[in-house]
C-alpha cells in the first residue's frame, strides 16, 4: 500500500470518527488554530442553546448561547473532547476528575481545573508533545459540569439544587420557585465557597439587562435571600410605578431608573417627596426636586438619599399630547374616527372630512351623541328607576316615561337646515368622543301588533294610517283600535292617529291587542264592591237611626 493509500485511509477513519462524534452529541465548540503555521479544518459546529421548548433532560443543557472559549473555567465535572491528527489519528473524551485533572495517555493526569478552554489545550499540548510528534492537537468542550448549590432565606422552597457551570442566581432561585411574598429581590447575597460575597440585585438586572447583577454560579456557592427591610413607593408619571425595595444610599435618581425611568409627559421641575418624620410616625414633611436635566443626563437634584417609607410623586404635565377624536358612522364616505381640536372643530367640517354623504343618509333622523361625561346626572331620573310603577304618581310615571324614551347626551341638531338650507345656526361645535351617527334612510313603514299580517310597507308619501293599516291586511279580530299609535321615527313620540296628517319613512303604528274580560272575577269584584256599600249604609242608616 503506497503511503497516499495510507493518508487517505487515515482521513477517512478521522471522518468517520467525527461523523460518529456528532451523531452521538458529543462534541461542540467553534474552530480554533492548533498553531500560527497550520489551519485546522472547520469540522466542529458551534455550541449554541439547543432548541428543547423549555425542558432539560438528560444529557442536554440549555445555554444562553456560544461558550466563550477564552473566558470559560474548567471545573471538575466538564467533559471535553481531544481530537489528535496526524501520524496518530484519535478523538478521545476527556473528563475533570474531582480534582481538576484530566488523563492523557501516555502524559499521564495533567491539572486543567481553572484554566479556560484555550489555555487546557495548549497545556495538553505540551504535555503531549514530547510522546507525540507531527501531530494537531485541539480541545473542545462537550458538556459543562453540574454541581450542588444552596438556596437559603425567604425562598418559596428553600434547599440544595443541581446547577450547572452556565446557570445563573436568577435560574437558580426560580428553581427554587422564586422568592417568598417577604424576600428581598434586591439585596440578595451569593456566598462564594472561597469567603467572599457578591452582592446580587434582579430588579436592576430585569431593568437595565445588566448580567453583572445576576452572576454566574460556580461550586460550593450558597445563595441567600434576606427578608425585605426597607422600601418606597413611586406613583405618577413613571412606566413602573409601585413599591420599589430601597438598598442603602439610593437616590430618587436611582428611584426613577429603577421604576423605568420618566414618562414623556412627566414634570420633572417639581418632583416630590412625602416623607415620615423620624420624631412623631404620624407627622409627614415633603420636599420638592428640580429633575429637568435627568433626560439628558445632567446634574439634577436627584442625588436625594431616600429613606424607609418615602414616597415620591412624578405628576404629568397638563394636557400632555391629549388626544381628541369623534367617531363618524353609517352612510357617509369614509365613516371611522376623526381627530379634532376640542372646541374648535365643528359638524359640517368633520361630514366634509368624511367625504360627504351617502345617496342614502337620512338627514332627518341624524344624530350627535355626546359621551355620558358630559351630561347632568338627572337625580329625579334615577330615583324612579329604584321605584315600583305602582307607587308613582301620575306626574311622574309620565316623565318616567319620557326620560326612558330619551336617548341620554344627544344633541339638539337639524341636519336638513344645516346641510340642505345653509343654516349654520345649526352647526355644532364638537366635543371629544362625540359620536356623530348618519342612518340609512329607511323607505318603509313598520305596522306591528295586531293586523293580519304584521311587517314593513312600502313608504307613499302623504298617506295616513288607515292605508297602512289596510296594506298590512287590515285590523285582526282581536286588535284594540282604539289603542292604536304612531311612533315617530325622528322623536321617538307616541301620538293618536288622529294627530298625525302622514307618515314618514321609518315610522311605526303599533296596534295592541285587546285586552280579553274575565266575566267570572268581575262579578267578584262588583259583588264584592256592593256588599261593601250595603255595609257602609246599614252602618249609617243605623246610628242616625239612634
Amino acid at each position: 500500500m503506497s503511503k497516499r493509500d495510507v493518508l487517505f485511509l487515515n482521513r477517512t477513519v478521522a471522518a468517520g470518527l467525527c461523523a460518529l462524534c456528532l451523531i452521538l452529541g458529543a462534541v461542540g465548540g467553534g474552530p480554533a488554530r492548533v498553531s500560527a503555521q497550520t489551519d485546522f479544518p472547520d469540522w466542529l459546529p458551534e455550541q449554541t442553546a439547543p432548541e428543547t421548548g423549555g425542558q432539560s433532560g438528560p444529557g442536554i443543557t440549555p445555554l444562553e448561547g456560544k461558550i466563550d472559549r477564552a473566558t470559560y473555567r474548567l471545573g471538575p465535572g466538564d467533559r471535553l473532547a481531544l481530537w489528535l491528527s496526524g501520524e496518530r489519528v484519535e478523538v478521545r473524551t476527556l473528563d475533570v476528575s474531582p480534582e481538576g485533572m484530566v488523563f492523557l495517555d501516555p502524559a499521564g493526569p495533567v491539572q486543567v481545573c481553572g484554566l479556560s478552554v484555550e489555555a487546557a489545550e495548549e497545556t495538553v499540548r505540551r504535555a503531549l508533545s514530547g510522546f507525540l510528534r507531527n501531530t494537531l492537537v485541539r480541545l473542545q468542550l462537550v458538556d459543562v459540569r453540574r454541581f450542588r448549590v444552596h438556596v437559603l432565606g425567604e425562598v418559596s422552597s428553600p434547599g440544595v439544587y443541581v446547577a450547572t457551570a452556565v446557570e445563573r442566581v436568577a435560574g437558580i432561585i426560580e428553581m427554587a420557585e422564586g422568592v417568598a411574598a417577604i424576600g428581598s429581590r434586591r439585596n440578595i447575597a451569593l456566598l462564594r465557597s472561597g469567603g467572599g460575597v457578591v452582592p446580587v440585585d434582579l430588579v436592576a438586572y430585569e431593568v437595565s439587562g445588566c448580567l453583572e447583577n445576576n452572576p454566574l454560579l460556580r461550586e460550593g456557592d450558597v445563595v441567600h435571600v434576606p427578608p425585605m427591610e426597607r422600601a418606597v413607593r413611586i406613583l405618577g408619571a413613571v412606566f413602573r410605578p409601585g413599591l420599589i425595595e430601597l438598598r442603602s444610599g439610593e437616590t430618587v435618581a436611582d428611584l426613577i431608573a429603577l421604576a423605568g425611568g420618566p414618562e414623556p409627559g412627566a414634570f420633572l421641575q417639581s418632583v416630590e417627596i412625602e416623607r415620615f418624620s423620624d420624631t412623631d410616625p404620624s407627622d409627614t414633611e415633603r420636599l420638592f426636586l428640580n429633575l429637568t436635566g435627568y433626560r439628558e443626563g445632567r446634574s439634577v437634584d436627584g442625588a436625594q438619599v431616600l429613606k424607609d417609607g418615602d414616597r415620591v410623586f412624578l405628576r404629568s404635565i397638563p394636557k400632555w399630547h391629549e388626544e381628541h377624536a369623534v367617531l363618524v358612522t353609517g352612510e357617509v364616505q369614509y365613516p371611522g374616527w376623526y381627530a379634532i381640536e376640542e372646541n374648535l372643530e365643528l359638524l359640517s367640517h368633520i361630514v366634509k372630512r368624511a367625504g360627504g354623504f351617502t345617496p342614502f343618509a337620512a338627514l332627518r333622523e341624524a344624530t350627535v351623541v355626546r359621551a355620558e361625561r358630559d351630561t347632568v346626572i338627572d337625580r329625579e331620573f334615577e330615583r324612579l328607576k329604584n321605584m315600583p310603577v305602582v307607587d308613582m304618581t301620575k306626574t311622574e310615571y309620565e316623565y318616567f316615561k319620557f326620560r326612558s324614551r330619551e336617548r341620554r347626551g344627544q344633541m339638539v341638531v337639524d341636519f336638513e337646515k344645516l346641510f340642505l338650507e345653509n343654516d349654520s345656526s345649526h352647526d355644532l361645535i364638537l366635543r371629544n368622543l362625540d359620536v356623530v351617527n348618519i342612518p340609512h334612510k329607511p323607505l318603509t313603514v313598520a305596522v306591528e301588533g295586531q293586523v293580519a299580517s304584521p311587517g314593513h310597507v312600502i313608504h307613499v308619501p302623504d298617506r295616513g294610517v288607515d292605508y297602512y293599516i289596510e296594506q298590512a291586511g287590515g285590523y285582526s279580530w282581536n286588535a284594540n283600535r282604539g289603542k292604536t299609535r304612531v311612533i315617530r321615527v325622528r322623536s321617538g313620540e307616541w301620538k293618536w292617529p288622529g294627530d298625525v296628517d302622514s307618515l314618514e319613512p321609518g315610522d311605526t303604528i303599533w296596534i295592541p291587542e285587546k285586552r280579553e274580560i274575565e266575566w267570572w272575577e268581575l262579578f267578584k269584584d262588583v259583588a264584592r264592591v256592593l256588599a261593601e256599600l250595603a255595609t257602609v249604609y246599614l252602618v249609617v242608616d243605623s246610628a242616625m237611626g239612634n
